[in-house]
């Protein structure tokens, strides 16, 4: 954490030139700065242009200027919505639903497909 001698409030909020605050070095003032680690501690691994979020030898979640890539940064297959997905499978067992085939002993056959359970992964979201 670094203090500020003044908050800095004001300043975030308005923009202004001046800070008028009376309070010195006050939790007001104070920046976090994240990631900062010992030299001995450095990452070895980080990725020259990626954002990256996650840890070092685990599961991260890379950021480039095209795509946002999810447990790597070689992670490239597609992810589908699942209420679009949903969408299209519907439409897909309404045509099979009605189809019929003539059976070889008179009435004519048809197979069903049910109902679409949830598909819908619980853990990552998407727009």
């Amino acid at each position: 954490m670094i203090f500020n001698e003044v908050s800095i409030e004001e300043w975030l909020e308005n923009s202004l030139p001046t800070i008028t605050c009376n309070e010195r070095f006050t939790l007001q003032g104070a920046i976090a700065i994240p990631g900062v680690y010992p030299q001995t501690k450095a990452l070895t691994g980080a990725h020259k242009e990626n954002l990256v979020l996650g840890k070092e030898n685990g599961l991260q979640i890379h950021i480039d200027s095209e795509k946002i890539h999810l447990g790597s940064a070689d992670a490239n297959e597609a992810l589908a919505i699942a209420s679009k997905v949903k969408k299209e499978f519907d439409k897909f067992r309404a045509v099979y639903n009605v189809h019929v085939h003539p059976a070889p002993h008179g009435s004519p056959t048809a197979s069903q497909i049910g109902p679409v359970s949830d598909i819908a992964s619980q853990s990552v979201v998407a727009k």
